[in-house]
């Protein structure tokens, strides 16, 4: 199940799609705020995201009066966008705390860590908030892991306490 958001720019040229939960630009007008997108029988590949680029948008669209998918350019969010995620490895002077980085990749895109959940690998080296904020506890080299909340993404940060 995904939640979207679908914006449309003042002059009717960009859509904007974003995550639910995720702002659109300044000056967009939602033309359809947190779908729900939970209708498996609906989705016509293993991808939500792409369906509900596909379909949609279109629809959500048409509801706006746009009838011409052509005159109107797609704008996605890093967080659809991204095919990766990345993020520098860590290190903390103990004690001492270093927030994660995530990147949605390719755009190199900061994420918000709010949208993540966070797992230290040995909470005995270091711990890690709901914030993605690492605390080192003992010297040493562990791991952190951040998933997408609602998401399929995930990336493993090295972290080392001095």
């Amino acid at each position: 199940m995904s939640n979207f958001n679908i914006g449309l720019s003042a002059d009717n040229k960009t859509v904007y799609v974003t995550r639910g939960g995720d702002a659109l630009p300044g000056g967009a007008t939602n033309v359809l705020t947190d779908f729900v997108h939970d209708d498996t029988a609906d989705v016509v590949d293993a991808n939500p995201e792409n369906h509900v680029l596909f379909h949609h948008v279109q629809e959500a669209l048409y509801h706006a009066g746009i009838l011409d998918m052509q005159s109107v350019s797609i704008v996605v969010s890093g967080a659809l966008a991204a095919e990766y995620l990345s993020a520098a490895a860590v290190t903390v002077a103990d004690p001492g705390t270093v927030p994660i980085v995530i990147k949605y990749q390719p755009a190199n895109v900061n994420a918000a860590n709010a949208d993540f959940n966070f797992v230290s690998a040995n909470p005995a080296v270091a711990t890690v908030s709901a914030a993605g904020v690492v605390t080192g506890v003992a010297n040493g080299s562990t791991t952190v892991t951040a998933t997408e909340k609602g998401g399929t993404k995930s990336v493993v940060v090295a972290v080392t306490i001095t």
